[in-house]
């Protein structure tokens, strides 16, 4: 288990009905939607 600190960015890798797979480029996890706040990329 890792914890990400607030304002990690992540890419989505995968997603079932209330989590995420990411990856924050080191290791990769499932996290709760509810805990992603999805931001555009310029």
């Amino acid at each position: 288990m890792k914890s990400l600190i607030g304002g990690t960015q992540v890419q989505i890798l995968d997603e079932t009905d209330a989590w995420y797979q990411v990856t924050d480029g080191r290791d990769t996890g499932w996290v709760e939607k509810i805990q992603v706040k999805i931001v555009p990329e310029e």
